[in-house]
């Protein structure tokens, strides 16, 4: 059995950019429901002083 990744491809991308979306107006109620639903599934957004990053983690 071939388990498939959490994010893939486009998946990875639309959940960033939807992330950051939610965040610019400060939308922060938004912004992290979407954050904190990435990281269950292995995806890790971080912000900083020099921008948001991130990094795939552990599920």
């Amino acid at each position: 059995m071939v388990t498939e990744p959490a994010y893939t491809g486009a998946r990875l991308y639309d959940t960033f950019l939807n992330q950051r979306e939610a965040a610019r107006p400060q939308d922060w109620p938004t912004a992290n429901a979407i954050r904190d639903q990435a990281n269950q599934s292995g995806l890790v957004i971080e912000d900083s002083p020099q921008g948001p990053r991130w990094s795939l983690g552990p599920r």
